[in-house]
């Protein structure tokens, strides 16, 4: 009874303020009592957006009643279309056409066209609640039409993109839904509206995909990616063209970055699914059975929380005891809800995990004598991957002690000697020898020049930042270097995780992989673009080296020095390498490794 009574006090309230604005502005013409007019629209404005509906009615009926009594009438259209658009929010769509149809004849009658378009396209909103799509669609073209006549052309795209929902959502008509929104589409390019663009273009990119035109739709996602990089609906339906045409690492590779730009509930838990089919694809069930598990906990959560809004919903709604009392039992019966539905995700997961169980059973059953077989000539082979393991590792210890101790001394030892060198030969060009000063200067920008080298050959050899700050500043320094060396703009990096750090020897050798991999790609594959992507956890690393230049014969190609030397460094740390490339089709590395780290 309390919050019932604050409730009407704070409605009597704000009608009593609207009724003072009102009395202030009969008896003042001025523009301060226009302004605060204009205060209380704004006002109710902000208690519609805030769900407030009849506390934002109530101050605008007074503002209407003495628009309609002054003869103000355009202004009272203008409350009329605001308390008809009050009411389509809260749900009273009578109320709803009672306003905006009263806005209508005024308009119509006073020739106020400047109304017409807002009001049909609220109209046509209302029509869109009640799922009664061809009566959307005649208002919605209602509103295109005045909107054409007076030029507004971000009015046409807002009807024209209404339409095309209207259709596609309500009707399922695919067909009728791609005419208004490529004409949406193509009015945008017009005016370079490119918020136009990217809402309209990403329904046509999906309609196409429904009606599997996957080339336009690829087209399509194409050019919206040029306007916005990072958009997570366009990397997810990139994502599903790729899939369809089995580039399964593509795919992974923009839902990944999906899902870290997002912020939708829902499109994460598309995401999260289509991670686990994708992983599923390329015959990793493990990463497939990680990202069903954030699907599942994400379910619970969003389950817990609806049923946590439905009982907020009630209790605003029920003031009296009785009505307390039946929230109380709706509580007991949600937990009883969240509970069945706890349950029947833990039973689901339980029936996946038993299956899997079986399958492996039944397929182990069947291998088992040619394994017992294999077993002893299995365990020589561990022997001596093992012993070449250890060798690797005292090799490329020995590799990597060797550059650390040329790199000090080449730094500490010729470099000193070179600076001295130009310090000393500044110091005689200062004397203006006109005979030998411009032989000085050419041996002083010869020895500047080596002095750069040398820094240069010093990095390279032993990179400081590495040892210092770790892997992902090491990473971005080497691009940004790479980038002014070869005059490339097309080097990309991308990190996602932790800035944990890692056994030394395991930092450098990933290191000079990474390296060695985007100087071939550079210097030998010619490739326009390189990307680098690093995923750090607390126990995995996962690097992905990408480029488009002109791929290898995996066969022939991994016998070089180059790419061997890559597979020796991995294998020395018990890790993963996956490498795909054909001729002309560019090439994709993958490393995971499995490490403790050291926390730093």
């Amino acid at each position: 009874m309390e919050k019932a009574g604050l409730i009407c006090a704070k409605r009597v309230f704000l009608a009593t303020l609207a009724l003072f604005f009102i009395a202030k502005f009969a008896f003042s013409q001025t523009q301060q009592s226009q302004t605060d007019l204009m205060d209380v629209v704004t006002l109710a404005d902000s208690l519609t957006q805030t769900g407030d509906f009849l506390d934002a009615e109530n101050l605008l009926l007074p503002l209407l009643n003495q628009a309609i009594a002054s003869k103000q009438l355009s202004f009272a259209v203008d409350m009329l279309i605001r308390l008809g658009i009050n009411a389509e929010m809260a749900g009273r769509y009578q109320k709803s056409f009672e306003y905006l149809n009263f806005a209508l004849r005024i308009s119509e009658k006073n020739n106020y066209t400047d109304h017409l378009s807002e009001i049909f396209l609220n109209i046509g909103y209302v029509y869109f609640d009640l799922k009664q799509c061809r009566q959307a669609v005649d208002y919605y073209r209602k509103s295109i039409e005045v909107a054409a006549i007076r030029r507004d052309t971000l009015a046409m795209i807002k009807g024209l993109n209404n339409a095309g929902n209207a259709w596609m959502t309500i009707d399922n008509n695919a067909d009728s839904a791609l005419v208004y929104f490529e004409e949406g589409f193509r009015l945008s390019e017009k005016v370079d509206y490119s918020t136009g663009l990217l809402v309209i273009g990403g329904n046509v990119a999906q309609i196409y995909l429904l009606q599997e035109k996957y080339n336009l739709a690829s087209a399509m996602i194409k050019q919206l990616l040029l306007i916005s990089p990072e958009n997570s609906y366009f990397l997810f339906t990139r994502a599903q063209i790729e899939k369809v045409d089995k580039k399964y690492f593509d795919a992974i590779s923009d839902c990944r970055k999906a899902i870290v730009n997002t912020g939708s509930v829902e499109f994460r838990l598309a995401l999260l699914k289509e991670l686990s089919g994708l992983y599923i694809s390329v015959g990793k069930s493990d990463s497939a059975f990680f990202y069903l598990s954030g699907f599942t906990t994400l379910t619970d959560s969003i389950h817990k929380a609806e049923i946590n809004g439905d009982i907020n919903k009630l209790e605003a709604q029920y003031q009296n005891e009785k009505k307390l009392r039946k929230i109380e039992q709706l509580e007991k019966d949600a937990l009883l809800k969240q509970r069945r539905v706890r349950e029947m995700t833990f039973l689901l997961i339980g029936v996946v995990v038993i299956a899997l169980i079986i399958v492996f059973y039944y397929r182990n059953k069947r291998i088992i004598v040619a394994q017992k077989l294999e077993i002893e000539a299995r365990k020589r082979t561990e022997i001596e991957n093992e012993s070449e393991i250890r060798v690797a590792r005292s090799y490329i210890e020995g590799e990597e002690t060797e550059r650390e101790r040329l790199a000090c001394e080449i730094h500490d030892g010729l470099g000193g000697m070179l600076t001295g060198i130009r310090l000393q030969l500044n110091g005689l060009i200062s004397d203006n020898n006109s005979v030998k000063v411009g032989e000085l200067n050419l041996v002083a920008s010869r020895i500047h020049d080596a002095s750069a080298e040398l820094r240069q050959m010093s990095r390279n050899l032993f990179p400081q930042t590495l040892v210092e700050y770790g892997l992902n500043a090491a990473f971005s320094e080497l691009v940004e270097s790479l980038k002014r060396q070869f005059l490339s703009p097309g080097l990309y990096y991308y990190f996602s995780g932790s800035e944990f750090r890692y056994d030394a020897l395991v930092e450098k050798q990933l290191f000079r992989t990474v390296q060695e991999l985007v100087n071939n790609a550079l210097k030998h594959a010619v490739a326009k673009r390189i990307s680098i992507e690093l995923v750090t956890g607390p126990d995995r690393i996962w690097i992905a080296v990408s480029d488009d230049g002109t791929g290898f014969d995996k066969a022939v190609a991994v016998k070089g020095i180059g790419l061997r030397s890559v597979a020796e460094r991995i294998s020395s740390l018990n890790g993963k390498l996956e490498m795909v490339s054909l001729p002309g089709e560019g090439t994709h590395v993958t490393i995971e490794l499995e490490i403790e780290r050291l926390d730093v």
